[in-house]
């Protein structure tokens, strides 16, 4: 059990981590180049959004909360990997 909450906890570690930095990694690529920004809002629909700020900023903001609420997961499921650990070791204190 203990094997797979700590993948538990890197998986959803690495995804949080991906997700929060994912906004920034977007906004160059869309906003690296005129030519590819003209591209890429000349597109269909969803990506034709992305020449508006209040879509992008959506967006932007949905990545990195969703990122945040992973990142906060695995951090509180990989905490609580260690407290049998610390608990017997208080106890040795004892």
């Amino acid at each position: 059990m203990s094997k797979a909450r700590g993948i538990a906890a890197g998986v959803l570690f690495s995804w949080g981590t991906l997700l929060m930095l994912s906004p920034i990694a977007l906004y160059l690529f869309i906003h690296g180049d005129t030519e590819r920004h003209a591209w890429i809002i000349g597109g269909p629909e969803p990506f034709s959004n992305f020449g508006g700020g209040p879509y992008q900023l959506r967006m932007y903001v949905a990545l990195f909360a969703i990122g945040a609420v992973l990142l906060a997961s695995g951090l509180i499921i990989g905490s609580g990997k260690g407290r049998g650990a610390r608990r017997r070791h208080k106890a040795w204190l004892v």
